[in-house]
């Protein structure tokens, strides 16, 4: 089969997302979107227009998915591969590569244990976390095509929240919905592991993660509150407190990089972006998310964010992105699925499909724009049991109330509904909704009402083509008022026939039944005639059945016909005996047959399934099927009642195919050899870094990608960079966020730690303000005093004067007050200095940036570019470097490191004449 042409492009089409369920949701830069939903995983992609299907598939797992994750780590050309971390229930861990659609990396854990979060380490391809239903973390190495554990960590809580630092790769952050938490911190000389003590917060949380803006802070959610926590100061500041009758809260973004003091707020059936840090919320933009069709509380399973960009997947496998744009959120891209298990479902030219449901919902998809469902008709108070394609783009859908029933003709370029029943019939109390028989041609439709009325009509199909998107407007006529549509199934003949009469049609001139009382009718059709239709034969096939009949169907020269009570009768018109075969108590539901009509495949309502030949042969298919239709004469879609999902299946045994690929992602970057990709990012002219980032994130050279959004064109914050690629002026806000922030608690904790802030913001009045201002009765009140009199004490023999008190606090461990006095000397690059030391890499940039001149600010930045590469943290030391606008340093360590690829790259980032830093092809070298 040829994977670019089939109307279904994932081999597991999710049809069912229940509440009770695990549910997933993974980002990539690349525009790749992952969510798993029970044991299945769908995998779409963004072609900036909408979501389109990728992959649907089990991805060798055999129990209900726990967690999934991409690779961002880089390889020796600067890409990322195209790694996923699949875990499930069952304890299995693997790792899949997605070009080539196999497990390359396999791991069981013992004991019942199994994975909850599976992380990949922040800038490795071979290394990853794992932490199990018993409280453990693992660290894996991948390697030679095995998964070992390096080390083990374990907490005495139920992990339900797992991250590690953006600033620091080296602390890990563990903690539980019920409260606990505890941090893992990894030596960076010995890669020992410490423990801290399990910590408990006063509430139960909803979420809980690193706060983006600042280092060893975790923001904390409950239902009510956020807060931040400072890990170094065991000090919680309040940021957002709502009523306890308002929606509960499901987690909180910080969206923009460029505004510290923006959030959005997730509930359950919308969000609210504030961008002030008053608790004046009269500006806030109110997004409301995507109503599923059914009633539900809530509206989301899981939300994610990346780039700007917030993602949501709802109840009904709903899937939405918002972007942040111009200071506001708006909706630009929306991808509905089968929002319910289909009753029926057709395909037409191996092209359009429709799937059905029970709550009345009619969904139709166009592989040619697109595999993503893009239509939907809703019949409320109406159950849709049957459908079937009458041209490329007009079907027929057999429905029934609690009063009504109906067959409608719907056309989808035309936007027209037209319902082919008489009222009289549709008020008829039947048990069962009409059944639907078309010619194998389509030019010929034959409904069965009550199971005692055959209504006949002819069809010219016109086959118009394209398609249209956004909301339907229905034209709704009834059966005696005209359509705006010529092609419209026009009444020939009604015949009345026994109670329990069932059809089908053999050819285009012949319509065969058979009745409950075991007699067949074969009627012959011809248009050119007066009489149109007539009875053509009669035989008594059968003494009469102890059960109804449910289907029939021709195969070969026999009449198939399937029972209430799970009997399959093959019925031979010229005398030969009825052959019965037995399916079981339940009854058969479908008898699909083959192109060709050679054979059939049987369902039943227990959903075992049978394959029958026109030889007589007759067996079981070990496949738990509910419905099975053909695409085309070789696949399938075969609707699996455990796995909740639509499978494409072989014609044989009904086996799991390939999975096709649509044709609107044959020219996507995921679907292009390195060779391309590495072509893709370097343009024909020079653009803007910005414009190259987008390159870079599309082709997944998320390495450079990241580091480039450190550029001095941009005053985003990035945990890589921190505070170096700052102007003035973002840097003044910054540090104006931070006091904000701490100035909110109400002890004098972070006292401190404001008047430090206010010193490396040149505001020495308000530093000594707040130090003399210090209450007696604190045990500091001494020291703050002596600290305040050093202000401006900043010739050399002053400063040499109180080197040996700086150098004991030092050693005693105090080593913030003797930053402090550093700071307050003018000792600046010494205060940075230690400031490395310590870890505070954060705070050292910032200091840097505010304090220092050119030379002694590139001689710290130098430092703490060396201290990232001791450490191992190669891009965080490249991102500093470009941040700073070091280009030719940055490009010189990648080489160091033998990437020369990505060195060459750097190498094209050239400064303008305005000042600003742009992408020149031309400067590209290997």
């Amino acid at each position: 089969m040829n994977e670019s042409q089939c109307a279904v492009s994932l081999c597991e089409t999710l049809v069912c997302s229940r509440a009770n369920e695990n549910h997933g949701l993974e980002i990539t830069s690349s525009g790749i979107i992952t969510f798993f939903s029970g044991n299945i995983i769908s995998i779409f992609y963004d072609t900036g227009k909408s979501f389109e299907p990728w992959l649907g598939s089990l991805l060798g797992t055999s129990d209900a998915i726990t967690s999934l994750s991409w690779c961002r780590g880089m390889e020796s050309d600067g890409e990322t591969p195209l790694n996923i971390l699949v875990s499930d229930k069952s304890g299995h861990i693997l790792l899949v590569d997605m070009i080539s659609r196999k497990a390359i990396g396999y791991y069981t854990l013992d004991n019942g244990s199994y994975a909850i979060h599976t992380v990949w380490h922040q800038s490795s391809t071979s290394h990853f976390y794992v932490t199990t239903s018993k409280g453990e973390v693992l660290f894996f190495v991948f390697l030679h095509g095995q998964m070992n554990i390096l080390w083990t960590v374990k907490v005495d809580f139920k992990i339900d929240f797992f991250q590690i630092s953006p600033h620091n790769g080296r602390q890990i952050f563990v903690g539980s919905k019920s409260g606990e938490f505890a941090f893992i911190t990894i030596d960076k000389n010995t890669f020992a592991t410490t423990l801290s003590q399990t910590q408990k917060f006063n509430s139960e949380l909803v979420d809980a993660k690193y706060y983006p803006f600042k280092q060893s802070t975790i923001v904390f959610v409950t239902r009510v509150t956020i807060v931040l926590y400072e890990v170094d100061k065991n000090i919680i500041l309040p940021i957002y407190f709502k009523g306890t009758q308002q929606d509960p809260l499901i987690t909180v973004y910080f969206p923009d990089p460029q505004q510290e003091t923006a959030f959005l707020l997730v509930f359950q059936n919308h969000c609210h972006y504030h961008q002030s840090d008053t608790v004046d919320y009269s500006s806030t933009q109110n997004i409301y998310f995507l109503t599923p069709f059914e009633k539900t509380p809530s509206s989301v399973f899981k939300t994610a964010f990346s780039n700007k960009r917030l993602y949501v997947l709802g109840y009904g496998n709903t899937l939405q992105m918002f972007e942040l744009r111009n200071k506001k959120f708006w909706c630009t891209r929306i991808s509905r699925s089968i929002c319910d298990v289909p009753s029926d479902f057709d395909c037409i030219n191996n092209e359009k499909m429709c799937y059905v449901t029970q709550s009345g919902i009619i969904h139709v998809s166009d592989s040619k724009v697109s595999s993503a469902i893009s239509k939907y008709y809703m019949f409320a108070g109406f159950s849709i049991s049957h459908v079937v394609w009458v041209s490329s783009s007009s079907f027929l859908v057999s429905m029934k109330s609690k009063d009504t029933q109906k067959v409608l003709y719907i056309d989808i370029s035309t936007f027209t509904i037209k319902s082919l029943l008489k009222p009289s019939m549709e008020k008829m109390g039947s048990t069962k909704p009409p059944l639907i028989c078309v010619s194998p041609s389509k030019t010929l439709i034959a409904l069965i009402i009550d199971t005692s009325i055959l209504s006949f009509y002819s069809y010219k199909s016109d086959y118009i083509s394209g398609s249209s998107s956004g909301s339907d407007n229905l034209n709704i006529t009834s059966n005696n008022e005209s359509t705006h549509s010529k092609n419209v199934p026009e009444f020939i003949k009604i015949e009345f026939v026994s109670n329990g009469t069932i059809g089908t049609f053999s050819s285009d001139t012949e319509f065969q039944t058979f009745s409950a009382d075991g007699h067949g009718h074969k009627y012959k059709i011809d248009l050119r005639m007066t009489e149109l239709i007539y009875p053509s034969r009669l035989s008594q096939l059968s003494s009469k059945p102890t059960k109804l009949p449910t289907a029939c169907e021709v195969i070969g020269d026999y009449l198939c016909v399937g029972f209430e009570n799970g009997d399959f009768g093959v019925y031979d018109w010229y005398g030969a005996p009825p052959q019965i075969f037995t399916t079981g108590d339940s009854p058969i539901n479908n008898i699909v047959p083959s192109k060709d009509h050679s054979y059939c495949f049987i369902t039943n309502g227990s959903s075992n399934s049978y394959r029958f030949t026109a030889e007589r042969c007759f067996e079981m298919i070990y496949v738990p099927a509910l419905n099975v239709k053909f695409l085309t004469s070789d696949v399938l879609l075969v609707h699996n009642k455990y796995k909740h999902s639509l499978t494409l299946s072989t014609k044989n045994k009904l086996q799991p195919i390939l999975a096709t690929i649509s044709n609107i992602l044959q020219k996507m970057p995921i679907l292009q050899v390195t060779e391309q990709r590495r072509k893709n990012i370097i343009p024909s002219t020079k653009v803007s870094i910005e414009e190259e980032i987008e390159m870079l994130n599309k082709n997944m050279f998320f390495f450079l990608a990241d580091a480039f959004s450190c550029s001095p064109n941009n005053n985003s914050y990035s945990a890589l960079s921190t505070c170096a690629n700052f102007d003035e002026t973002r840097i003044q806000s910054y540090i104006k966020t931070i006091i904000n922030l701490y100035e909110r608690d109400n002890s004098s904790n972070m006292k401190l730690d404001v008047m430090r802030l206010h010193l490396v913001n040149q505001n020495k009045e308000k530093a000594f303000e707040m130090l003399i201002s210090t209450d007696p009765r604190d045990p500091n009140f001494a020291l703050n005093v002596i600290k305040a009199s050093f202000i401006d004490m900043n010739t050399n023999s002053q400063q040499s004067s109180i080197s040996p008190s700086v150098e004991t606090l030092i050693n005693g461990g105090k080593i913030q007050d003797a930053i402090d006095i550093l700071l307050l000397t003018g000792q600046n690059v010494e205060a940075a200095k230690h400031l490395i030391n310590y870890g505070a890499y954060s705070y050292a940039i910032v200091l840097a940036k505010t304090l220092m001149n050119q030379e002694e600010y590139k001689a710290t930045i130098d430092k703490i570019v060396n201290a990232f590469f001791e450490e191992k943290r190669i891009k965080a030391g490249i991102s500093i470097l470009i941040a700073c606008g070091m280009f030719e340093e940055a490009a010189k360590i990648l080489e160091q490191f033998e990437l020369p690829f990505p060195a060459a790259i750097v190498r094209c980032i050239i400064k303008g004449d305005d000042g600003k830093y742009f992408f020149d092809p031309e400067k590209f070298k290997m």
